[in-house]
């Protein structure tokens, strides 16, 4: 089988869980022995990403990767969307170019656009899967602005997903929004959770010992909730708890205060596994996600974990491994923070033990053979 996997980049050249993701599906699914050529805008860095090669003598597949120059964006409103016509429509043109016969095309987001529309002109294309992730449109938003601006994705969403042979979704709250809210038919969606790598599973973990720590990890992002999670620090500088941010975090907004720390961005896997070991919990409490590598990752990890019931995150925390927020109000976050603060050791152990259990459920390996055996009943059906 060929598949190609179109996306805005690959992690570690570019970071981000979509990014990631994308990384690691080009990775599994050849060593699971599928050809994957993968479109990706170009990052303007040389060399391909270490994280895509497949294992040396796993599986019968090979990942190819053609970078796609960038269309430049402009400043007016509703850029985002003309951007990504402008970059699908670059994608299909090199697909055409280097006259690939592949026979399933997943896209990542609304890379698909370009080829859908082609083929409903008539193209002799390969049926199409899309991977909206989280649907962030039709969650609750942050604010006014962020309102707005997922107004103006919804009808190009909407569209992306009705008309794709096949709908990659996550669970839970995912679901319902495909389904019942954009009107996708059942049999065209396929629940798919997001994976890790077996090697994050760790077997020797526990109580740290000593005083709590929290980690978030993530960039300054409005849809994040890092801007609620810094009010919600500052009233409770009072508890026995350091803070670790990793991620960009504009000087600006840093708190000068002595039990919050901040470590930049970090892409290697060994430092980032590092402080991942060195916390209690992972908090994310944020207002729209599908399903969070950076949860699973540090769950694998024995992290507890807080987390807003958003996207498909209850599927994965729970009273057994963590807290569950209903919102992400500060006064909200506010309480986690006191009570992840009042856990006894040996409540916090078995949050932990019952984090590692969950994740061994979500590893790569398994995620590939899902999304092949999806892809294939896809095919039998055209």
């Amino acid at each position: 089988m060929h598949v190609v996997l179109l996306t805005d980049g690959l992690f570690p050249n570019v970071v981000g869980g979509i990014q990631r993701h994308s990384a690691l599906l080009a990775r599994y699914l050849a060593e699971a022995g599928v050809d994957v050529t993968v479109f990706q805008l170009d990052p303007g860095i040389s060399g391909e990403p270490v994280a895509i090669a497949p294992e040396p003598g796993v599986g019968a597949g090979t990942v190819s990767v053609e970078s796609v120059e960038v269309p430049r964006e402009d400043p007016l409103p509703g850029h985002y969307l003309r951007g990504r016509r402008k970059q699908s429509a670059a994608m299909l043109a090199r697909y055409r170019s280097l006259g690939l016969t592949a026979d399933f095309v997943y896209a990542q987001g609304l890379l698909g656009i370009a080829f859908a529309q082609a083929r409903r002109r008539g193209a002799a294309l390969p049926p199409l899967g899309v991977n909206l992730h989280g649907f962030e449109p039709f969650q609750r938003p942050a604010d006014l602005k962020t309102y707005l601006k997922q107004r103006l994705l919804r009808p190009s969403i909407c569209r992306r997903a009705r008309e794709a042979d096949l709908v990659f979704s996550f669970s839970g709250k995912i679901r319902e929004i495909v389904e019942h809210r954009i009107g996708v038919p059942g049999d065209r969606i396929v629940e798919i959770p997001n994976g890790i790598e077996a090697d994050w599973l760790c077997d020797a973990f526990g109580n740290r010992g000593g005083r709590r720590s929290l980690l978030f990890i993530g960039r300054w992002e409005r849809r994040k909730g890092i801007e609620e999670l810094t009010k919600a620090i500052s009233e409770t500088s009072d508890l026995p708890y350091d803070i670790h941010f990793v991620g960009p975090i504009p000087e600006a907004r840093k708190l000068a205060l002595p039990h919050v720390h901040y470590h930049g961005t970090i892409t290697d896997n060994a430092a980032m596994i590092g402080m991942i070991d060195a916390a209690d919990a992972l908090i994310c409490p944020s207002y729209a996600e599908g399903m969070p590598t950076v949860i699973l990752e540090a769950m694998a990890r024995g992290l507890a974990v807080i987390a807003t019931d958003v996207g498909a995150t209850r599927e994965i925390v729970g009273e057994d491994n963590g807290i569950l927020l209903p919102d992400a109000r500060p006064s909200v976050i506010e309480d986690a923070l006191r009570t992840f603060v009042s856990w006894s050791d040996d409540a916090l152990e078995q949050k932990q033990q019952a984090s590692r259990g969950r994740a061994s459920n979500y590893t790569w390996d398994v995620v590939a053979i899902r999304t092949i055996n999806a892809i294939q009943r896809a095919l039998a059906r055209t």
